[in-house]
């Protein structure tokens, strides 16, 4: 989903990755800048600029000429931004060029005019898998924007769904959260382990107005079939529905045994 919120994924995963003595925080923070900066095309919408306009939204300032003009902004001051000229036009230039080519796989809008001046012609990528997000904060937070959320989840029936990993992107910005760990504990004899310990904090911290999320490990069938019975916890603190998560959940254990077994075969 590309937002204000999600282009600068590619600079904060470049300058993270490589480090403070590569990227500097200050070329860092110019190259998030520059991820944003072509959406400021939108202040063009009140003036009475039409979107299809060059002017327009995802018009000149989507084009690899603007990125290539900010990359030489951005290397003119490098020496402000601690680090050499190349380093800052590259780290900018990606950072600004990779704003168009992520709205080129989004499936709404004009596409992108990504060789202005020397055409007018907007382009999709040929494959647009992502979400177009509305245009605004207000329209961001009504049921389209809901709708573009929920383009991150890959549902599995009216309750379960696995969350794409494009969601950490779009949540790299926000501060994190504090992690406990339940792990290593001898159940007691009515089967009060590690899970149902887990559930019950969690519950708990809920009761007292904390927001806390519960992170399991999917239980394979061998705990059901014996006699521990699953894993999913027990009495008031279990996760249902206890047969669905235990037997097949989202498929992936059965995934992983078909694999086994087809190397099993292999093998023999």
């Amino acid at each position: 989903m590309p937002t204000v919120l999600a282009h600068p994924a590619l600079p904060l995963a470049i300058g993270l990755g490589l480090g403070r003595q590569i990227i500097s925080g200050r070329l860092l923070a110019a190259g998030v800048a520059a991820s944003i900066l072509p959406d400021v095309d939108v202040l063009a919408f009140p003036l009475g600029v039409q979107y299809g306009s060059a002017f327009g939204h995802r018009g000149f300032t989507h084009s690899l000429v603007f990125a290539l003009a900010a990359a030489l902004v951005g290397g003119g001051c490098h020496r402000a931004l601690r680090t050499r000229f190349s380093r800052a036009f590259l780290f900018i230039l990606a950072s600004a060029a990779s704003h168009g080519i992520l709205d080129a796989f989004t499936n709404g809008g004009l596409g992108i005019a990504f060789l202005w001046p020397f055409s007018s012609d907007r382009y999709f990528a040929p494959y647009q898998v992502i979400e177009v997000s509305p245009i605004g904060i207000s329209r961001f937070l009504t049921s389209r924007g809901l709708s573009v959320l929920e383009s991150e989840l890959v549902s599995y029936g009216p309750y379960k769904a696995k969350i794409s990993l494009d969601a950490l992107k779009r949540l790299e910005n926000r501060p994190d959260g504090r992690l406990v760990v339940v792990t290593a504990i001898t159940p007691t004899r009515a089967g009060e382990g590690k899970t149902t310990s887990a559930i019950s904090l969690t519950q708990g911290l809920g009761r007292i107005g904390t927001k806390v999320a519960l992170c399991l490990r999917q239980p394979s069938t061998g705990p059901l079939f014996g006699i521990k019975g699953g894993g999913t916890g027990g009495g008031m603190a279990q996760i249902v529905p206890m047969e669905e998560i235990n037997l097949h959940f989202t498929g992936d254990i059965h995934a992983v045994e078909a694999a086994h077994n087809l190397l099993a075969a292999v093998i023999d």
